[in-house]
């Protein structure tokens, strides 16, 4: 299937968001890892992260699905964790 120039400029611009979200996310996650004492997971989660991320680049099917669940799984820890400090503050 062929994509309008427009459509292919908005499916970029949505590619790049979901990169920029899920590095920024993938190097708190990796400082969080460190913090805590535990250098080699952060290590490994980093490294596993920039394979996934060139791949991404390489317009890889798999690496963007990838980079996408990394996005929506910390949309939802986000959303756990604002749910559950809102229910702590109230009792």
């Amino acid at each position: 299937m062929y994509l309008t120039q427009y459509e292919q400029k908005r499916k970029q611009r949505k590619n790049r968001v979901y990169t920029i979200l899920a590095s920024i996310m993938m190097l708190f996650n990796v400082i969080l890892f460190i913090f805590e004492g535990n250098i080699f997971r952060g290590l490994l989660s980093l490294v596993i992260f920039l394979i996934a991320l060139y791949y991404h680049s390489k317009e890889k099917v798999w690496a963007m699905f990838f980079i996408k669940m990394i996005v929506f799984i910390h949309l939802i820890l986000l959303m756990i964790i604002i749910i559950v400090s809102l229910v702590e503050l109230v009792m």
